[in-house]
């Protein structure tokens, strides 16, 4: 009787499916009875293409099958079941008549799970297929297993491998296999083709490990990095423990090894980003002042010298005001390659006795030097980095050139800990950029108290404006065939409270580093053109008033619309607004000067170039620009006319500027004989305290109301008005103020 115990998975409601093949009819309608009266489902077909759509469609639990079969026997329907996906693992129990060693090993080779002979007994049968089938399901349970376990290997990156010390033979999961960049068929035939991947600079370490591991039978831990054959690079984490078989004498090495690729990888860009640029890939501030510590405590030992020298890029805020911050990044970039190729060793983070540059942000740069013999050194290398800063380069196709400002110190003279050095550099570095830049200077101690005072005065220069200590005076401007006044300059002037009148050669350049050039520039241009528009309404005439231009404001892309917004709130006509500027921002890059005084003319302003000569003058510039007047620097009217060289520059720039169809402003004008040959020499206009010294807007007011100066266009006019105007309180003789043309 077949057994009364449910069969595997009929406790779960399922009957396992049994797939009979057999071509003798009887044979399958008999064991389908019998099994049935065991708790099987039953199917029965008689051949073995049969058999293979049976086991695709309907995924029997178990296949028993006859050897003897016409057409396909037995032992090749096994095969063909065994290829198909559905019957890879599926129990396949061969009934055979023929009960030879040869059939048996036949049905084995095949894919037989088991065999019986024929006749069967089915009773003894149902028992048979009942644990045939719980075996499979052990098989199944283990494969399940062990895929969840490779699975859960893949996902945490975990490979295992295993080393027969005494035969050599060495075992490698299929996670272990990804990790060393195995292919499935790849033979590990040795330890040796295992270390071989690992990184020449690791490997030795290692192998140690293997070794001491054998000795004393402790467990290690090591960590160390694969170089694949695409030359990529891996960490991994190995734990390993050895086990010893007393009595088969073997002895077994087992590691267990994590893939820890992406955590160092996060780590190493954690790190980077705590200590280096990530625009110049140079080392930061951070970086920087630890790498100064170390050195400095290197130094201090075997008493060597070290230099800090911090470098800031003049004026470098206008390629971010005329280009976008995407070139004035470009930019950066190129300079710290030309710095990089000055410096020793410029990689150099956390290693003594390595030269160090750094980028500490903005356009600031640092250079640590060290093993330093003198000074002189140092200041190779500062001359160095200032020609690798000046060569011109392009910028999006625009041409810049740039200068650097650089202050040093020096230990241990100038400090011996890094803040003071720090400090001290900076002090030396406010010095040099205070002295108009594009040089370098060593600290000393009237530096420091020098930038104390000059922090004080940037301050107090932060809201001067507010406070109204901030004023304009006007200088005026004269007409040379007439002697009478046709306009003036507004020149800005502070009266600090404590200080009293601080030069604007002093103020107006930190105003410019500090960017309050931006609203002192607007509240100047506004207020000279209130003053003008106000003497117009009082019957005084059409007088132009001048106002000096700083670079950053004409490096502003939306200048023009300031002008044009000040023109129209207080409604003076254009052309009586003139505006100066300097050489030295045209010759920064000529395009884009012209492209910004293209603009101001639409509004039908009048431009003018300020201190003409005193720079690196070009007549080619001179007929791309839309300038409408030249002023010819007070130095060249020294001597003059007696001086030969300054009457010879004088006249040719007179001659000039009639040829090409420009005005011609002479300042400086200081005596009757410089006057007179002025005039002879068809100079347009004149300035300069033999005339008048710059007057604040009322008293300027009340000379304007003169009668001499309201018949400033009388044809016979001579320099006798220029007199008369001059000595009603106004001219050389009441001078008081130092300020001039400034």
């Amino acid at each position: 009787m077949p057994s009364t115990e449910p069969p595997p998975s009929a406790a779960d409601g399922h009957r396992p499916l049994v797939l009979v093949v057999d071509d003798d009819p009887l044979m399958n309608l008999y064991a389908a009875e019998r099994l049935a009266d065991g708790g099987f489902d039953v199917e029965t077909v008689e051949d073995g293409p049969s058999a293979l759509d049976a086991v695709q469609g309907r995924h029997p639990d178990l296949v028993i099958l006859d050897v003897q079969m016409p057409g396909m026997d037995g032992f090749e329907t096994c095969r063909r079941i065994r290829q198909a996906d559905q019957g890879r693992h599926t129990p396949i129990l061969m009934l055979t008549g023929l009960d030879d060693l040869a059939s048996i090993k036949k049905a084995y080779e095949a894919g037989a799970t088991d065999f019986a002979t024929k006749p069967a007994n089915w009773t003894i049968l149902a028992h048979r297929i009942e644990y045939m089938l719980r075996s499979a399901r052990s098989a199944s349970d283990l494969r399940s297993s062990r895929a969840r376990l490779a699975n859960a290997q893949r996902i945490a990156q975990l490979g295992y491998w295993e080393w027969d010390i005494v035969s050599g033979e060495v075992l490698v999961s299929s996670q272990m296999r990804q990790i060393l960049g195995l292919a499935d068929d790849e033979p590990l035939d040795s330890i040796g083709s295992l270390l071989r991947r690992t990184h020449p600079q690791d490997r030795e370490r290692v192998r140690q490990e293997l070794y001491e591991l054998v000795e004393d039978e402790q467990s290690r831990e090591v960590q160390f990095r694969l170089r694949l054959a695409e030359d990529e690079e891996r960490y991994l984490r190995q734990r390993t423990e050895l086990a010893v078989d007393g009595s088969h004498g073997t002895k077994r090495i087992t590691g267990v090894v994590l893939d820890i690729t992406g955590q160092q990888r996060a780590e190493d860009r954690a790190h980077f980003l705590a200590s280096y640029d990530l625009l110049t890939e140079l080392p930061n501030r951070r970086s920087f002042a630890d790498q100064l510590d170390i050195s400095l405590a290197a130094a201090d030992r075997h008493d060597r010298q070290v230099a800090v020298l911090l470098l800031d890029l003049d004026r470098f805020n206008r390629i971010n005001d005329t280009l976008g911050r995407g070139a004035g990044d470009r930019a950066l970039v190129e300079v710290a390659h030309r710095l990089r190729t000055q410096v020793r060793r410029s990689d150099s983070v956390g290693r003594p006795g390595g030269d160090l540059l750094a980028r500490l942000g903005g356009d600031e740069f640092a250079v640590l030097l060290t093993e330093l013999k003198d000074d002189r050194e140092v200041a190779t290398v500062a001359r160095r980095l200032a020609a690798a800063v000046s060569r011109p380069f392009l910028v999006d196709s625009h041409q810049v050139v740039l200068t650097a400002s650089m202050g040093i110190s020096v230990f241990p003279a100038d400090g011996t800990d890094s803040e003071t050095l720090l400090a001290n550099a900076e002090a030396a570095l406010y010095n040099a950029r205070a002295r108009g830049g594009d040089s370098y200077r060593f600290y000393s101690a009237d530096l420091n108290a020098d930038a104390v005072e000059r922090l004080a005065l940037e301050t107090d220069l932060s809201g001067a404006l507010d406070r109204a200590e901030l004023r304009l005076e006007y200088q005026p401007l004269f007409e040379a065939a007439s002697g009478g006044i046709i306009g003036a300059e507004a020149l800005i002037r502070w009266h600090h409270p404590q200080r009293g009148r601080v030069a604007p050669g002093e103020f107006i350049p930190m105003a410019e580093q500090t960017g309050a050039i931006f609203a002192i520039g607007e509240w100047v241009l506004r207020t000279a053109c209130e003053s003008a528009v106000r003497w117009q309404r009082s019957d005084l005439g059409e007088l132009s008033v001048s106002v000096n231009l700083s670079a950053r404001q004409l490096e502003c892309a939306d200048f023009a619309s300031t002008v044009e917004a000040v023109l129209a709130d207080t409604g003076l006509e254009p052309h009586l607004l003139n505006l100066e500027l300097t050489e030295s921002f045209l010759l920064e890059d000529v395009d884009r000067a012209a492209l910004a005084l293209e603009k101001l003319k639409e509004l039908g302003v009048r431009l003018s170039l300020d201190d003409f000569g005193t720079g690196y003058s070009s007549l080619s510039y001179l007929m791309r620009l839309p300038l409408d007047t030249i002023k010819i620097d007070r130095s060249f009217l020294n001597g003059t006319p007696g001086e030969p060289l300054n009457r010879a520059i004088t006249t040719a720039i007179i001659g000039l500027a009639r040829g090409v169809g420009m005005e011609v402003v002479a300042e400086g004008v200081e005596t009757d004989e410089q006057l007179e040959y002025l005039r002879l020499q068809g100079c347009d206009t004149l300035q300069g305290f033999l005339l008048s010294r710059p007057l604040p807007a009322e008293e300027l007011e009340g000379v304007l109301n003169l009668p001499a100066t309201r018949q400033r266009k009388s044809s016979d006019a001579s320099p006798t008005t220029f007199s008369a105007t001059a000595k009603s309180g106004t001219g050389a003789g009441s001078l008081a103020s130092s300020g001039g043309n400034a």
